[in-house]
């Protein structure tokens, strides 16, 4: 039979309390067969939670101003000090009409929340990648990726929206055309 040894540091004098649960019924604690250290779910850097959601319908927006595209996932943290790793992979298009183009970010909330554009760290100008104007009239179509971590410092539900506006001139800003499927996915990562 195995036999279980408690020892104590030969320094510190703090004292190690094993404490059991307020219970009725019988508990039994099996250590894996292994040697090591037990971690701490809330260890900074540990993964605490994943959520992903996906959307097909092929969606656009002539508006000028940023518009939810339908693709959306929300996160409740655990804790106050998480970070929320946000990864955005969506095929979009614009019909570049009088060489205008599309822009691409994600918001926290409502438009009072982060936008991700603003610091140029996720938002996707087609424009910049597929100049506008050879392509006037036609559709142009690509993909848009945003990674960025996210410091939201609540444990309420937090939602994060992947938005697309037009840069005007009723040029068209979509995504999911042709079948494709974009995808968000929220990290909860231990602070």
């Amino acid at each position: 039979m195995s036999k279980v040894a408690i020892k104590g540091a030969d320094t510190g004098t703090g004292v190690f309390t094993l404490e059991s649960p307020a219970t009725n019924t019988d508990r039994t604690l099996v250590l894996p067969d292994e040697a090591g250290t037990v971690d701490l779910l809330q260890r900074s850097g540990n993964v605490l939670q994943v959520v992903q959601s996906s959307f097909s319908t092929s969606t656009n927006t002539t508006s000028t101003n940023w518009t939810a595209t339908g693709l959306a996932a929300t996160i409740t943290p655990s804790s106050t000090s998480s970070k929320i790793m946000v990864v955005v992979s969506c095929p979009v298009f614009t019909n570049t009409a009088g060489s205008y183009s599309a822009r691409y970010t994600v918001f926290r909330g409502t438009t009072a929340g982060i936008n991700l554009g603003d610091s140029q760290a996720g938002f996707l100008n087609l424009g910049v990648f597929l100049p506008a104007s050879p392509y006037t009239g036609q559709y142009v179509t690509s993909s848009c990726a945003i990674n960025y971590v996210d410091s939201p410092s609540t444990t309420s539900a937090q939602t994060y929206t992947f938005a697309a506006k037009s840069e005007g001139n009723s040029s068209e800003a979509g995504v999911c055309s042709g079948g494709g499927k974009g995808t968000i996915t929220l990290v909860e990562i231990a602070g």
